[in-house]
């Protein structure tokens, strides 16, 4: 090959080619070398590499280059994270990767150094680098916003379904009772709603967390049954529930709480979306390890256009339309499939199709050995909480239990209580309280020696919460807005 085809090949290269001798004499430099860096080979040629590196970094760059001279290699720079910058002639930066070669050329040593141009693939891996550090603000800006939406809505909502809790255990009329019950509804909507945004985060963060556990498909069933029956009755819909060739008990194993969720979650929009008719819920188990719940209703069907964003958030015609979004993240969680077959004024099948452990391969857990009394004497319930609607709510729940009750504001006064002298069976523990909260205040009761039970009264329903109280030392947590019945429960559970 002669020198002008030689030359022809190392002009058409992609990338530049300069070819230094040991002083760092540029003595060769191709066609994109002068493309990259701006200079004439005639400006190039006997001049020293160093013209091609900024004026901060050319004394270092001299170091490398006699370094590299005493023990001359193949080696590649610029790369694995890397940042190497060169300077072009009219005084920019550019990013570069550069490939080094010895080659002896005589009885001189030379160095081929093959550079690529990498500014483009820098500027989009910062521009990648600055998006994540954005998403990342933001994904911590929606956690504080929900974990601050949860205790700042379940704290003024706990005191509505408290309280109206409280007036449905009393004699009322019968229009008294109706707008009661109306209240009760709205509530339960709003905190049903709280509930589908704090899932949909979890889920969205990956910290939603299944626990599968031994349950009688029978008893779920029915218990689903119970829940939704009074919504079909007030629209004048049948219900029915079937449990196909299934023997009494059937036990599986998987999370039922959710599990209930999903199933309650379609059910409820079949009932929603039905004017006539009714639904119809079909239990089966294939193999016995597949469990098939099929949701069927009479409705008013969807729409093809409504199917393709059918399970994405927030594209119900009504309502929030998280529920079916959490339905089909919760059977994905599981491993298991949700399909919809629907015409449009023909109704809609809902098909859940999830795998199932044998019962015998998880232990339930077993429940704790204690006495359920329809009432407590001679029990002394300390009650910690800053805010007087929901001391008094709490006290006006425990009531019926024929317990005394004692008041603290904060976790000082709680502490202060036992330092007194006094004595309680067990304490209903605020978390978030000015002066003292609940988790430093229980850490302060437990060096004490203080062993009797510390419920955490908490409106967050986060799980790292939930931790950090049982961390500091607390028994239990309760999350608001509970029920005369779940606190009532709460206490038959630890004294």
């Amino acid at each position: 090959m002669d020198d002008s085809t030689l030359r022809a090949v190392i002009n058409a290269a992609p990338d530049g080619i300069l070819l230094v001798d040991d002083r760092g004499t540029i003595v060769m430099a191709n066609r994109q070398v002068e493309v990259l860096f701006g200079y004439s080979n005639t400006e190039m040629l006997s001049e020293r590499v160093e013209m091609l590196i900024p004026m901060r970094m050319r004394e270092q760059h001299v170091e490398h280059r006699c370094s590299y001279g005493e023990a001359p290699t193949t080696r590649s720079m610029g790369k694995r994270g890397t940042d190497l910058i060169a300077q072009c002639k009219d005084g920019s930066e550019i990013h570069v990767e550069v490939s080094l070669s010895p080659l002896c050329v005589g009885d001189v040593m030379h160095t081929i150094a093959i550079v690529r141009d990498v500014t483009k693939q820098k500027m989009f891996e910062m521009q990648l680098q600055e998006a994540q550090k954005t998403a990342l603000a933001a994904s911590v800006a929606k956690s504080t916003f929900l974990s601050a939406m949860s205790h700042e809505i379940r704290t003024p909502l706990h005191g509505v379904i408290g309280w109206a809790d409280i007036l449905d255990n009393m004699a009322l009329e019968k229009e008294q009772s109706a707008c009661l019950k109306g209240l009760k509804r709205c509530a339960d909507s709003l905190m049903h709603i709280v509930n589908d945004v704090l899932d949909l985060s979890k889920i969205s963060a990956g910290k939603m967390m299944l626990q599968n556990q031994a349950i009688d498909i029978h008893e779920l069933a029915q218990d689903i049954h119970s829940t939704m029956a009074v919504m079909a009755a007030e629209k004048s819909l049948s219900l029915t529930t079937v449990t196909k060739s299934l023997t009494s008990p059937f036990m599986v194993a998987i999370d039922a709480p959710r599990l209930q969720q999903v199933i309650v979650n379609l059910v409820n929009n079949s009932i929603k979306y039905t004017l006539k008719g009714g639904v119809v819920i079909t239990y089966t188990v294939h193999e016995g390890s597949q469990l098939v719940v099929v949701v069927k209703d009479t409705g008013t069907g969807i729409t093809a256009d409504k199917m393709s964003v059918l399970f994405e958030p927030f594209e119900l015609s009504t309502g929030t339309g998280l529920g079916l979004s959490i339905c089909k993240s919760l059977v994905n969680l599981m491993r298991g499939t949700l399909a919809c077959a629907t015409e449009a004024g023909m109704g809609t099948t809902f098909t859940v199709s999830v795998p199932v452990e044998s019962a015998a391969a998880v232990v339930p857990p077993s429940p704790p050995l204690v006495a359920a009394p329809t009432a407590f004497h001679d029990e002394t319930v300390l009650i910690v909480d800053d805010s007087t609607i929901n001391r008094s709510i709490m006290q006006h729940m425990l009531k019926p239990l024929a317990v005394h009750t004692e008041e603290a504001t904060n976790g000082l006064e709680a502490i202060q209580y036992f330092v007194d002298g006094h004595e309680a069976s067990i304490i209903l523990m605020d978390v978030h309280m000015p002066q003292l909260g609940g988790c430093a205040a229980t850490l302060r009761l437990r060096e004490m020696g203080i062993a009797i039970p510390i419920v955490a009264v908490s409106a967050s329903a986060l799980a790292q919460e939930v931790e950090e109280c049982l961390a500091s030392g607390m028994s239990d947590h309760l999350s608001k807005p509970f029920s005369t019945k779940l606190l009532s429960d709460m206490l038959r559970k630890w004294i």
